[in-house]
């Protein structure tokens, strides 16, 4: 009982631990959540105006609840917009914006739910692809009244198992819708793809989960403490209950020595009793014996002397005294034997008592016999159990020892927890002040740098009007004395101290002087510096330009070296690729590019082909289709050895039968993996194989209007 009730006490100390563990968690993730770390300060701003303005229903991440596997891709999907307020008109948004611009808090996107609207993917097809788990919005838990804003967010977001996953819809789709995956990666529209590991997660998203969910465990942890502390109480209760139940037992203990000492004590009388008569029986039975013995031989003496009598009558009668002595002797003896016989009779009297006490002493010696036997045999029992029970009194001491100490280290360890407590409450308590306190500053901070803002806007425009007065007073100087400030600064030795009046007095000194020395170049000396720097520039660029001329006909001829090594690499890949290209669009057939001279940067080239069931020969000898498909082979061949980003084709297809237009548009829809082409056609197959049509039209005479379609959107809407 004493090492069950340490290990309740063990436990109820690790739960406590883990409880203050998970109750500091919780006050941190909740304190976190109420004053909206993490989010902006325009934001915080917003939400401590949503106690005392109505329409404010919080921001995006506190409307929603999201399973924890897909946190990660939900708040991908939402971005920024995590952060975004929700209102419910749009007049309540209009309303916090002009307190943040009036405040100069910042600025916040408001989502009003009478604006916002949402559309989900039309086409559920692609809902059913692999590796799909659903539409974003679909993913999330919220209320009714938000399915809008919900499908406006997150409705045409698809949420994917892994990019492998994602990059295959996204290939099969062109690109046409945004695709996140569990761990964050997203594929945006265009083909655009970002990713990678994050630095630091906000976890906004999941931050009302986690508290939750530590508000359960605080709950759990509290439950459990508490039915430690009910098994711990009950366990106590036992063990006073086992303490006095073993001071009882003593108690009995004592009493069953004491009726045993007592039956021990009856034993030994009723043994010495029993020796007693056994003396006393013996005793009797000797005195019988020798009485007996005496009647015997008196009426043997009796019998002698009456026949002696009636000798002596018979043969003496004188001797009468002798006789007479006889008879008193008889007479003595009668009475004597009479006597004796009355003692005889008196000891049989007595004897038969004698017996029947003995028969009862006997009869009671049996019963007190087996009363004996009983009690030997309960005083053996007694003693087994007095030994069991003295082991377990002295087991029951030592545990009782051992639980007056645990009582003991207990007391001391609530007594230290109680002091640990107090002490961990003064040090809440002091950090609860010392928070109080930070806030206070960070608010006086706040408002020292909304103050510092407002002085140095004010600063700011003084500045602005100064560099205003001071580009004015140049202009002056530029337009009246074509001279700069740093150039009369120079030539005037002037005192910053003076006061406005000398200055004035000087400056009207100056004119004067000006005036004195009449019409003066006064920009010889400038334009003698100007002409020989100039001259000095020109010689010097005349030099660099022969250094360069040099430099740049060495670098043409390595140009032309290297030009020519790349053109003989470039163009054996581009005959090759060439002779692919030609095959696949000709559906057989043989095609090579020859030069015509030897330098290869002089040559020209030249194209032998031969379709199938054709002889080989010049390309000028084919047919104008044939001509067309061979030189849309070059052109493609270029393009597989190295792609364009973009290009432009007008009508190269024209010539083409339908069949060959076929395999045409096919061949340029396989190169729209690494280019974006546009191509002029009139023909269907060309617009058969194309994602979006743009046309002009003339509905009305002498308008044109443009027209488009969007082959890959009316797909998935379809």
């Amino acid at each position: 009982m004493i090492a069950e009730r340490r290990q309740i006490q063990e436990q109820m100390d690790q739960k406590r631990e883990k409880y203050h563990r998970v109750r500091s968690n919780y006050e941190t993730m909740r304190n976190m959540a109420e004053r909206y770390d993490g989010y902006g300060f325009g934001i915080k701003k917003v939400m401590e105006q949503q106690a005392v303005t109505s329409g404010i229903i919080g921001a995006v991440a506190d409307i929603i609840k999201v399973e924890e596997k897909y946190e990660t891709a939900i708040e991908t999907a939402l971005g920024g917009s995590i952060q975004n307020i929700v209102t419910d008109t749009q007049k309540t948004a209009k309303k916090m914006i002009e307190y943040l611009k009036k405040n100069r808090y910042g600025r916040v996107t408001f989502l009003p739910l009478d604006a916002v609207k949402g559309k989900e993917f039309a086409r559920k097809e692609i809902l059913l692809e692999p590796g799909v788990i659903g539409a974003a919005n679909q993913l999330v838990i919220y209320d009714e009244v938000y399915k809008d804003l919900f499908a406006s967010l997150l409705g045409q977001i698809l949420v994917v198992k892994d990019m492998d996953a994602g990059i295959k819809i996204a290939n099969k789709y062109h690109h046409s819708v945004r695709i996140v995956t569990l761990d964050g990666d997203s594929l945006n529209r265009g083909g655009a793809m970002s990713g990678g590991a994050f630095k630091n997660k906000s976890n906004l998203l999941g931050r009302s989960r986690e508290v939750e969910e530590l508000k359960k465990k605080l709950d759990r942890w509290t439950k459990a403490i508490t039915e430690d502390e009910e098994k711990y109480h009950e366990n106590e209760k036992k063990l006073k209950e086992y303490q006095q139940n073993m001071i009882d037992l003593e108690k009995e203990m004592q009493e069953i020595s004491l009726e045993l000492n007592t039956q021990q004590m009856s034993q030994s009388a009723i043994k010495r009793r029993k020796e007693e008569l056994d003396n006393r029986h013996e005793q009797l039975s000797i005195q019988r014996q020798q009485l007996e013995e005496e009647l015997r031989n008196a009426e043997d003496d009796a019998d002698r002397l009456q026949d002696e009598q009636v000798d002596l009558e018979s043969a003496n009668e004188q001797d009468e005294e002798r006789i007479k002595e006889i008879s008193e002797l008889l007479e003595h003896l009668r009475k004597h034997a009479e006597q004796h016989a009355m003692e005889v009779s008196k000891v049989h009297m007595q004897l038969s008592k004698e017996s029947q006490k003995l028969e009862f002493q006997e009869n009671n010696q049996e019963r007190v016999r087996s009363e004996i036997e009983h009690l030997s045999e309960e005083v053996q029992e007694n003693q087994k159990d007095t030994g069991s029970i003295n082991e377990n009194v002295k087991a029951l001491k030592q545990q009782i020892g051992h639980l007056k100490e645990s009582c003991e280290a207990m007391e001391r360890k609530i007594i230290e927890d109680q002091n640990r407590h107090q002490k961990m409450q003064e040090e809440v308590k002091e950090k609860e002040v010392l928070y109080k306190d930070i806030l206070k500053e960070r608010e006086e901070m706040l408002e020292r740098i909304s103050g510092y803002d407002k002085e140095m806007y004010r600063l700011e425009s003084q500045r602005e009007n100064r560099k205003g007065k001071k580009k004015e007073l140049l202009d002056y100087m530029w337009e009246n004395y074509e001279i700069t400030y740093h150039q009369a600064k120079q030539r005037i030795d002037l005192d910053e101290t003076q006061s406005l009046t000398k200055v004035k007095e000087t400056i009207s000194e100056l004119k004067n002087k000006i005036k004195n020395l009449g019409p003066v170049n006064i920009n010889a000396v400038e334009d003698y510096k100007e002409v020989s720097e100039r001259y000095e520039f020109m010689q010097k660029q005349h030099e660099d330009i022969v250094t360069a001329e040099a430099h740049l006909t060495g670098l043409m001829e390595e140009l032309e070296d290297a030009m020519r090594r790349q053109f003989n690499a470039k163009f054996k890949d581009i005959k090759r690729v060439f002779q692919e290209v030609f095959v696949e669009l000709f559906g057989g057939g043989e095609a090579r590019l020859e030069l015509t001279d030897d330098d290869v940067l002089e040559s020209g080239i030249r194209i032998i082909a031969q379709p199938p069931g054709k002889k080989l020969q010049n390309m000028m000898q084919l047919s104008g289709g044939e001509k067309a498909l061979t030189a849309i082979s070059l052109l493609f061949a270029i393009q597989n050895l190295k792609p364009s980003p973009f290009c432009l084709l007008d009508e190269i297809e024209a010539a083409l039968d339908d069949s060959n237009v076929t395999r045409f548009a096919k061949y340029l829809h396989k190169l729209t993996k690494d280019t974006q082409f546009i191509v002029i056609t009139h023909r269907r197959g060309t617009m058969m194989a194309a994602d979006v049509l743009y046309g002009i039209t003339m509905q009305e005479k002498g308008i044109s209007t443009q027209v488009s379609v969007n082959l890959i959107e009316n797909d998935l809407d379809e």
